[in-house]
């Protein structure tokens, strides 16, 4: 899959094309300038705001392809008075929400982590697809067995007073294969409480295909498989993902590539926004390519019930403990992932814990990050409120342009002035490094996203000026 495809490519040509457009209507209309704008007329500051933050927002929550919640949060439903009037959301389903939100917001301010975790959880799907082929995998069933699709539920009917599946007594029959009723009961209300659930990692898939409970993926493995059936089909349609939402992300893309070419061909300039809005697209793009066959907004797993006491037995004993929630992200690992975003720039080879993709993530994430920020980049000469808003722009663009480099250029000299000496001081070194750049970094980041609005208060008039086709357009403003 190429990471650069064609929107990609235009979207670089147009920053370019900028660079002329906005110096020649610095030149012609450097001294006209005006605040906010709200003309029926041209373009208005609200219209601009309302179509670049709908962007943001709308394509942050379409490119984050969450995992699978936990079994506790995907049962998770809302406090009720009187049994009948709902009034607040219950601390497994408000911690689901913090999690969606608290991504959004993560890519919205460095969609480059975005695109490495996109990129390692592709690499992780492809090696799973290439090792499970046999099973009849997809890269849909890859992708929803890396992100937690597949758990083992055992029933605590099975267990004795130990905790232990070994002489315990039988499941009443019917219960799992004959009554699908009775199953059904088992596994909705009370599903929490009467079973213990194991999260296979990815190397144990073959366990549960050698017991012949894991599930079939076409008609013709029932026989040897177990069930449900899990057809491609039916990963789709599991996936939540809303296509007029997507459809309205789309619209509003388009608008706007559209829009600041033809505004870049006629020499009009556009907002600091828009710019940085443009660079936000790129990342999202690319986001989606790497998510294209990952299900999004699953809200369930697939159980897998052993058949037996004697199955349920081997799964305990090799699977491991229970009460693994498989591998969905919680909101701490957001936090984990800000703290830790230096990582995603580059790897420390003394790591022996380290993944076969840390190198290559790493250096998506550098190209990525060298992009998205050379996008700021663009208006160095562009004309700002005052003398200190535009030396601000050049600083927190260049440091949010170079912090990544820096810290790559820094981690190699201390690697060679420590390779013949100690790992610990190497470490100990690197991390002091990691972490100046990261709040750097951030600093960066969150100084740009200020300077944008503020950039609002005193704009060049050429850049409410309006194209007659802008009108017959579809787009939402």
């Amino acid at each position: 899959m190429a990471i650069l495809s064609r929107p990609t490519l235009l979207l670089l040509w147009t920053a370019s094309s900028f660079v002329f457009a906005q110096n020649v209507a610095t030149g012609i209309q450097a001294t006209e300038r005006v605040g906010w704008v709200a003309n029926e007329t041209t373009r208005s500051t609200s219209q601009i705001i309302f179509c670049c933050v709908s962007i943001f927002l709308v394509c942050s929550w379409e490119c984050v392809h969450l995992n699978v919640p936990s079994i506790e949060e995907s049962e998770a439903g809302w406090y009720m008075y009187s049994g009948w009037l709902y009034y607040w959301p219950t601390a497994p389903l408000r911690r689901l929400w913090y999690r969606r939100l608290g991504w959004v917001a993560l890519i919205a301010i460095a969609p480059e982590i975005g695109v490495a975790v996109a990129f390692e959880e592709l690499m992780e799907a492809r090696k799973t697809f290439r090792r499970y082929k046999h099973l009849g995998f997809t890269m849909p069933h890859a992708f929803y067995a890396c992100m937690g699709g597949y758990r083992v539920a055992i029933p605590r009917t099975f267990l004795n007073q130990d905790g232990d599946t070994r002489d315990g007594p039988a499941l009443m029959a019917g219960t799992v294969q004959g009554d699908n009723e009775n199953h059904q009961i088992l596994v909705k209300d009370t599903m929490v409480e009467r079973m213990l659930y194991y999260s296979p990692q990815l190397t144990t898939l073959e366990i549960l295909d050698e017991l012949g409970i894991f599930p079939a993926t076409e008609e013709a493995c029932l026989q040897d498989r177990g069930l449900p059936l899990m057809k491609e089909e039916d990963i789709h349609n599991v996936s939540t993902s809303d296509a007029v939402i997507k459809g309205f992300a789309c619209l509003q893309c388009v608008w706007l590539i559209s829009l600041d070419i033809t505004r870049a061909a006629a020499g009009l300039p556009i907002s600091e926004l828009e710019l940085m809005t443009l660079a936000f697209i790129f990342c999202a793009l690319i986001m989606y390519g790497l998510w294209w066959y990952k299900p999004f907004g699953v809200q369930r797993a697939t159980l897998i019930l052993p058949s037996n006491q004697e199955k349920a037995s081997i799964v305990q004993d090799r699977l491991g403990p229970p009460g693994a929630e498989g591998r969905s992200q919680g909101i701490g690992t957001v936090v984990e992932t800000w703290l830790d975003l230096p990582r995603c720039f580059l790897f420390d080879p003394f790591d022996w814990k380290r993944s076969e993709y840390d190198e290559p993530r790493s250096i998506i994430c550098n190209l990525t990050s060298l992009v998205f920020s050379g996008f700021h980049l663009v208006a160095w000469n562009w004309e700002f409120p005052s003398d200190m808003t535009r030396m601000l722009w050049r600083i927190f663009s260049l440091t949010a342009t170079g912090a990544p480099l820096v810290l790559m250029s820094i981690s190699g000299i201390l690697l060679v002035y420590y390779a013949t000496g100690s790992r610990v001081r190497y470490r100990a070194a690197l991390k002091v490094v990691m972490y100046g750049m990261s709040i750097i970094y951030t600093i960066s980041r969150v100084g740009l996203i200020i300077l944008v609005f503020y950039c609002f208060s005193s704009m060049p008039a050429a850049v409410y000026k309006t194209e007659q086709w802008c009108h017959f357009f579809p787009h939402f403003a």
